[in-house]
């Protein structure tokens, strides 16, 4: 097993190419560790052990502490995000016949509720 190299600002163990990548889904997918380990090309059979050992080393630890002091994202801001989409309500997108009112959704400020939108168009023919 190759030696790690070390860090020349802290002097300690360096991260991993790897560790880095896994670091950086682990972020993005919300915490999902599995999918993290995939992602830094650790095996899918070995995903959720891999994960494991990896974000339980301390120096992991602290880079992800440290990522996420570095976002300036408050607690509560988050809290403030999350009760919002938790009690979101889609239906007050809706104008009056029953469509979805992208004005409407701008000005009460609920785009966040949305993932993706698909519009269908259906032609018919008269009989």
């Amino acid at each position: 097993m190759p030696k790690r190299s070390i860090d020349p600002e802290t002097g300690e163990p360096a991260l991993t190419h790897r560790e880095k990548i896994l670091i950086d889904a682990y972020i993005a997918n919300g915490g999902n560790g599995q999918q993290a380990a995939i992602q830094a090309g650790y095996s899918a059979n070995r995903a959720d052990q891999s994960a494991y050992q990896v974000l339980h080393r301390e120096v992991v630890q602290q880079h992800i502490r440290d990522r996420i002091a570095e976002s300036h994202v408050t607690p509560e801001e988050i809290i403030g995000s999350l009760a919002s989409w938790m009690r979101g309500d889609l239906s007050e997108m809706l104008d009056e016949s029953g469509q979805v009112d992208f004005d409407l959704m701008k000005q009460k400020r609920l785009g966040h509720l949305l993932k993706t939108v698909t519009t269908t168009t259906r032609e018919t023919k008269a009989t």
